[in-house]
C-alpha cells in the first residue's frame, strides 16, 4: 500500500481556523436564542397546512416530512415544516409580457 502524505498546516493556520469556527458557532447560537422552538401536533399541522390527518400520515409514511415521535404522539418542529415546504416549492413558470 502506497503511503500518502498530506501537507500539514502550521500552528497559526490551525488556530486561525479554530477562531473562525468559534465565531461562526457564536453567531449561530445567538441567532437560535432569538428564535424560540415552535412545535406542532398532528392537529395543529393539519390545520396549518389545510390537509387531513390521513394526508399528514401519508406524508410521514412516505418520508416527505420529518417528525419526532413520543409514544403514540407525533410532533413537528418549525424547521421540519420549513424543510417540507422548501422541498415542495415550485417557482411560477408563467410570464406576462
Amino acid at each position: 500500500m502506497k503511503k500518502v502524505y498530506y501537507p500539514t498546516a502550521g500552528k497559526d493556520a490551525v488556530q486561525a481556523a479554530l477562531a473562525k469556527l468559534e465565531r461562526l458557532c457564536n453567531v449561530t447560537a445567538a441567532m437560535n436564542e432569538d428564535k424560540p422552538l415552535k412545535v406542532y401536533s398532528n392537529k395543529d399541522l393539519s390545520s396549518l397546512l389545510g390537509i387531513t390527518d390521513k394526508t399528514l400520515r401519508q406524508y410521514r409514511n412516505e418520508r416527505m416530512i420529518s417528525y419526532s415521535r413520543v409514544d403514540d404522539k407525533y410532533w413537528y418542529t418549525q424547521d421540519d415544516v420549513d424543510e417540507f415546504l422548501q422541498k415542495h416549492h415550485y417557482d411560477a413558470f408563467a410570464s406576462y409580457s
